[in-house]
């Protein structure tokens, strides 16, 4: 049961390196912009 635990474990931790391995810009563009509500702009 622990070896089994112990490759599961190795063959999690080797997939989530490889995910994490990201080099470069991420650009953040909602694609939308901000509408305040306020009791002003109701009328």
């Amino acid at each position: 049961m622990k070896k089994r635990f112990l490759i599961v474990l190795s063959a999690l931790i080797l997939a989530l390196t490889g995910c994490a391995t990201f080099e470069g810009d991420i650009p953040i563009d909602a694609g939308w912009e901000t509408a305040w509500l306020s009791p002003a702009n109701l009328r």
